[in-house]
């Protein structure tokens, strides 16, 4: 014997549950809005070049974060 313990398949109901899991977060990340990628290589570039506005942005990006997690 090599000393290794033999890993036991999942138990069926855990493998369920975890699939629906799975099938709840790609639903949830299929219903988020489209990612405009323009608009973020703008914000880098801006940010690289030290042009970017930060008053209030920060708070104004974490207070439109948490509204769209919002599950009403």
């Amino acid at each position: 014997m090599d000393g290794k313990k033999k890993q036991e398949p999942a138990d069926t109901s855990e493998t369920a549950q975890l699939n629906a899991n799975l099938r709840h977060w790609k639903a949830l990340l299929e219903s988020l809005p489209q990612v405009r990628m323009e608009k973020i290589r703008h914000a880098r570039h801006a940010i690289e070049q030290h042009q970017y506005d930060d008053d209030g942005i920060m708070e104004v990006t974490l207070d439109r974060i948490c509204s769209d997690m919002r599950l009403d």
